[in-house]
């Protein structure tokens, strides 16, 4: 499931960014496009953080586990 969503991701941001770029839209349509554009990068920007932080540790306990054997 994940890897079909990561897949899927850059044709997401591709529809949301034309839908954003489109002049012939409504200036609330843009703006909305925009802002879900916004949300989804702060969302993933978070997780990204998360996940680096999460391998940190476990190298952390693998090497402190490691040093006490």
């Amino acid at each position: 499931t994940c890897n079909k969503l990561t897949s899927n991701l850059l044709a997401g941001v591709d529809v949301v960014t034309d839908i954003m770029n489109n002049t012939e839209n409504s200036s609330q349509i843009r703006l909305n496009a925009a802002n879900q554009l916004f949300s989804v990068a702060l969302r993933l920007n978070e997780q990204c953080e998360l996940l680096a932080r999460l391998e940190a540790l476990e190298r952390a306990e693998k090497e402190r586990i490691s040093n006490n054997e």
